[in-house]
């Protein structure tokens, strides 16, 4: 049986993810900061948090993975006009969506199969942007 991590599990596009995969035969584990309404293994995981991240993996006790889906992220970052600011709220943006990535690859390479994937989602505000969304 394949095995694959999705971040941001228990959110909207990730508990979708999560129930295709469970769908097409996959073991899944969800890594979110809150429990999902899908059957897959939930572990409690602040992704942007080093310690966090490797307390998850050891729950996990997984000593092999397929696919590593990094989908996890603030949905409702700080709004407001950058002088404003906080650098707790930037760093909470930035680090539930950047950092949270770097963190769970890192941990995932050395246990992915050859052929082994890793899927970043990102935001099409990557593209398009909206005022006052910086952090975003």
């Amino acid at each position: 049986m394949k095995k694959a991590i999705v971040t941001g599990g228990a959110g909207l596009i990730g508990s979708g993810v999560c129930k295709a995969l469970a769908a097409r035969g996959w073991e899944v584990a969800s890594f979110d900061l809150k429990a999902g309404m899908t059957d897959t293994r939930q572990i409690l995981c602040d992704i942007g948090d080093e310690a966090s991240v490797a307390r998850a993996y050891e729950e996990l006790g997984w000593s092999e993975l397929d696919l590593l889906v990094n989908n996890g992220g603030v949905a409702n970052p700080v709004n407001g006009p950058l002088a404003d600011l906080s650098l707790e709220a930037w760093r909470k943006t930035v680090d539930s969506h950047l950092t949270g990535a770097f963190l769970m690859t890192r941990s995932a390479i050395p246990l992915l199969a050859e052929g082994g994937s890793i899927i970043n989602m990102a935001s099409t505000r990557a593209f398009m942007s909206e005022p006052e969304t910086e952090a975003y």
